[in-house]
């Protein structure tokens, strides 16, 4: 999730879990705080991009998102609060708070796309729910209401109220998520009739603007279909080139019933051959691990650059966030990315063995 959110989650549930008024405990306002920074410190590894983007893209969302590490990172931030407060409250009255702001990221984190590696550094695999947005903006205005109600009416019930609330949407998301992936499989099943061929593997992905938007991708051997589907739409919105970018990206989840398909291709189908050669190089190791749902960008030259993306991120009239490959030649193909803003390739800093 976004900072705001991690923030307001973290101050809420510290909110909504204060004891009594307790002159050996810290007050409202110090427990706030920190839950807040609890909440926010797991994303402290976005120090990783000073390595490089694709070195931050594999490793985070790892060891300071961990179940494991949680205990003792929240013993370490408690030790921190009490040297902060000079010592009037002990290490052990922040400790609660602060693992809580801790979990709560790591929830806010697992419930999207994105994958966070909760068993980290045991293992680096990556789980995600997939439920929400990675940026959801019904989300954080119920969270900064339930603030807003803790300090104008009751403490632990304003803000317990908003944290039954963002329950009711996630619970509203997962419901949603359990009616796009039904309706994938039947459009695999479809497909899969069609073609005389096995069924595509499903992928059913949380969209923005609204929990009622998903992207379903059915993947086959190297190729994708991808749709974006508004599962309470029934009828198209209007759109085209006359309209703004704004009405554009939210026209494209069209009604389940009139969907619209596009597809791609794991390699260039004009030369699958250096596709493949570029996809398996030494040099897209990392962005191998971390992609998945890959997919050839496109092939540029002068020199010769072969792009991959990630279909997880792909959003309507927006370029994809990460991509990446290598220019050269097959003597010396080298690890690039294509910049978002500007659309030109960059030399990769990452360390290499």
């Amino acid at each position: 999730m976004d900072p705001l959110t991690h923030a307001l989650s973290g101050a809420v549930a510290a909110r909504a879990t204060a004891p009594k008024p307790n002159h050996d405990l810290p007050g409202p306002a110090a427990r706030t705080a920190a839950g807040t920074t609890a909440a926010l410190f797991p994303d402290i590894d976005v120090a990783l991009r000073l390595v490089d983007p694709l070195f931050y893209l594999t490793y985070h969302r790892g060891i300071t998102h961990s179940l494991i590490m949680a205990p003792v990172w929240a013993l370490l931030l408690a030790i921190l609060f009490s040297a902060v407060s000079r010592g009037r409250y002990t290490w052990s009255t922040f400790y609660g708070v602060s693992l809580l702001g801790l979990l709560i990221h790591i929830f806010g984190d697992l419930i999207n796309e994105y994958g966070t590696q909760i068993f980290a550094p045991l293992s680096t695999q990556a789980f995600s729910l997939s439920t929400t947005f990675v940026v959801d903006p019904y989300l954080t205005g119920l969270l900064l209401a339930g603030l807003a109600l803790s300090y104008v009416w009751r403490l632990n019930v304003g803000a317990a109220l908003g944290l039954l609330a963002c329950t009711v949407l996630i619970a509203l998301q997962a419901t949603q998520f359990q009616h796009a992936r039904a309706l994938g499989a039947d459009l695999a099943q479809q497909l899969a009739s069609r073609a005389g061929a096995p069924a595509a593997a499903v992928h059913v992905l949380p969209q923005p603007f609204s929990p009622f938007n998903w992207m379903v991708v059915l993947e086959e051997r190297d190729r994708y279909r991808l749709t974006r589907v508004n599962l309470a739409r029934r009828d198209a919105l209007e759109s085209g080139d006359d309209y703004w970018i704004g009405r554009r990206m939210v026209a494209a989840y069209r009604p389940a019933h009139d969907l619209r398909w596009q597809t791609f291709q794991r390699y260039d189908p004009r030369d699958p051959g250096r596709a493949r050669e570029v996809w398996h190089h030494p040099e897209l190791a990392d962005f191998r691990r971390f992609a998945g749902l890959p997919a050839h960008y496109g092939t540029t030259y002068g020199p010769v650059c072969v792009w991959f993306q990630d279909l997880r991120f792909r959003a309507p009239e927006i370029r994809p966030p990460f991509i990446y490959g290598a220019c050269g030649g097959p003597e010396a193909w080298r690890l690039h990315r294509l910049d978002a803003v500007t659309g030109k390739p960059r030399p990769s800093g990452r360390p290499r063995g």
